[in-house]
């Protein structure tokens, strides 16, 4: 499973899940011609964008953007990964940590992921995936959101993406003695795509998904901030 594909089933979800309106499909403009039949490729026009569903709301506009930024490789890097999934899909019963992990392991790499790290005694293992497609590729409200407001046409560039995933292996020991294999997920990026695969790959159904949890928050920053950074953390529970 390629990056961009995770990045446009995912966003298909929220769409489905209500957590994002409907948006148009309208045709991208092509470039005006002249009397003389000849297209003037010196001159844009404005995109037209119909004043409807998504496009009508520019705080969900820009959620959605946000939501595409967040798989940039640029997102990738930063300190921490924002998404959190504790205790992914419950109990994995009596399983050894170890065991574990290498299930995890073996299901994301038949998502389409390599393994980038390891850390033995914490029973942790991180994996990526890399991609760069064409801006075409993604949701259109991405080069919709270039076009109209930062006044870039770009459909044809191509886009960094990266998304790493890093899985805990716990075990937690209950009141009768007996120990429960947990699995702890992390992500660079608000693959929900990902999560629900996985769950098939490793016959794990997940739990109902809550589509608007995945999505970020409009962050307001205040006027003496808006020149610094702000870092936000998404903790997801098992209703993903």
């Amino acid at each position: 499973m390629r990056v961009r594909d995770i990045v446009r089933l995912s966003f298909g979800r929220l769409i489905e899940g209500g957590a994002l309106p409907h948006y148009a499909r309208p045709e991208r403009n092509a470039p005006s011609a002249g009397n003389d039949g000849q297209r003037d490729h010196k001159k844009l026009s404005r995109p037209f964008v119909p004043a409807l569903g998504l496009y009508a709301d520019p705080v969900a506009w820009r959620q959605a953007v946000d939501f595409i930024r967040a798989f940039s490789a640029g997102a990738a890097a930063g300190p921490r990964a924002q998404w959190q999934v504790p205790a992914w899909t419950g109990s994995f019963g009596e399983m050894p940590a170890e065991d574990l992990l290498l299930q995890l392991g073996a299901g994301l790499a038949g998502c389409g992921l390599r393994p980038l790290a390891s850390t033995t005694p914490a029973h942790l293992a991180c994996f990526e995936a890399t991609d760069s497609p064409m801006i075409s590729s993604l949701p259109a409200p991405y080069g919709r959101w270039l076009e109209v407001h930062e006044q870039r046409s770009c459909w044809k560039e191509r886009i960094d993406l990266r998304l790493v995933v890093c899985a805990r292996a716990r075990s937690v020991r209950r009141g009768d003695g007996r120990v429960d294999a947990f699995a702890d997920i992390a992500l660079s990026g608000p693959a929900i795509e990902l999560m629900q695969e996985l769950g098939t790959v490793l016959e794990r159904p997940p739990s109902p998904l809550v589509a608007a949890r995945w999505l970020p928050r409009p962050i307001r920053v205040a006027p003496e901030r808006a020149h610094g950074g702000m870092k936000r953390d998404r903790v997801l529970g098992q209703g993903v």
